[in-house]
């Protein structure tokens, strides 16, 4: 089995096929690493250990340059010549808006070939006309640019907005931050906003701030994972623009409460004062905390 494209949906269909079975899997990514675009070196690095634990071969820097076979696929060719065999080809390398119907009916197209709305989900052509969903521009809420996020999230958020605007213009959308989890084995990750090469590369000068503390307390309970989290502020006013996560699996409702932080702009200051519920059996310790913990020690560098 070869899977192109080293996002989400290529490492998680690399890791189910895996599962119970003894396939050979390989995965082609572009990039350096697998999982690049949303998550920070070292994050993709651990999700790459564990996808390599697993017995996935993993080709980065790699491109494909053709699928072979004739009404079979027998194989793939890379862009260095080599070529692997493969009974079956999984395609991950992301999606195009379909705007065709709306770009024939005379609505305006957006930069990223999807269709123009405003911040209510109304077209700009046609404000009794609305759209939600991929085939929808979206704007990054950190720097209000074109963004090629697609997710059943946002997707489900602008329908939400548009559906609450239809008879009244009551909510406003505010802008994709981009919020992911993955999970490969027992070994999840996420992430919100801006990792801290994206806003690098935005041209914020940011303050990093990391705390790794097991998910139970004390850590020796049964079903206890050791948590990361990495937090990302803007040093000039130590705003939160952006978090990674690993862990267990409860670390998906975790980078969701960052994701929550970083739209209600919440500063590194306001982060570290904040205020948890714990269970032994169901969080960290207090003490130990790793959302406040990493925010305390961003603070402490601002």
């Amino acid at each position: 089995i070869v899977i192109i494209g080293g996002g989400f949906i290529g490492v998680e269909f690399a890791d189910e096929c895996k599962k119970n079975r003894d396939a050979n899997v390989t995965i082609v990514e572009i990039l350096p690493h697998c999982l690049q675009l949303a998550l920070d070196a070292e994050f993709c690095t651990e999700a790459e250990n564990m996808l390599t634990e697993r017995g996935i071969k993993l080709l980065v820097n790699q491109r494909v340059e053709a699928i072979l076979g004739d009404k079979q696929v027998s194989g793939v060719k890379l862009s260095d010549g080599e070529e692997l065999k493969a009974d079956v080809v999984i395609v991950g390398v992301g999606a195009r808006p379909n705007a065709e119907l709306a770009e024939k009916a005379g609505l305006q197209i957006g930069p990223t070939k999807a269709i123009q709305v405003d911040n209510y989900m109304r077209t700009i052509t046609d404000t009794n006309i609305f759209a939600c969903g991929d085939c929808a521009e979206k704007y990054s809420f950190f720097s209000g640019k074109p963004s090629r996020l697609m997710l059943a999230s946002i997707a489900t958020i602008e329908a939400r907005i548009a559906g609450a605007n239809l008879f009244d213009t009551r909510c406003h959308n505010c802008g994709v931050i981009g919020v992911f989890s993955t999970i490969v084995g027992e070994q999840a990750f996420g992430c919100a906003g801006l990792t801290e090469t994206m806003a690098k590369q935005e041209g914020f000068d940011v303050i990093i701030g990391e705390s790794t503390a097991p998910d139970r307390h004390p850590g020796s309970m049964p079903g206890a994972a050791l948590t990361k989290v990495k937090l990302v502020f803007t040093k000039d006013n130590g705003l939160l623009v952006g978090g990674g996560v690993s862990g267990g699996r409860g670390i998906g409702e975790l980078i969701n409460v960052i994701s929550a932080c970083i739209q209600h702009r919440m500063t590194a200051y306001e982060v570290s004062l904040f205020q948890m519920g714990t269970h032994p059996a169901l969080t960290a310790s207090p003490i130990v905390y790793q959302l406040a913990n990493a925010a305390e020690l961003a603070v402490a560098r601002l």
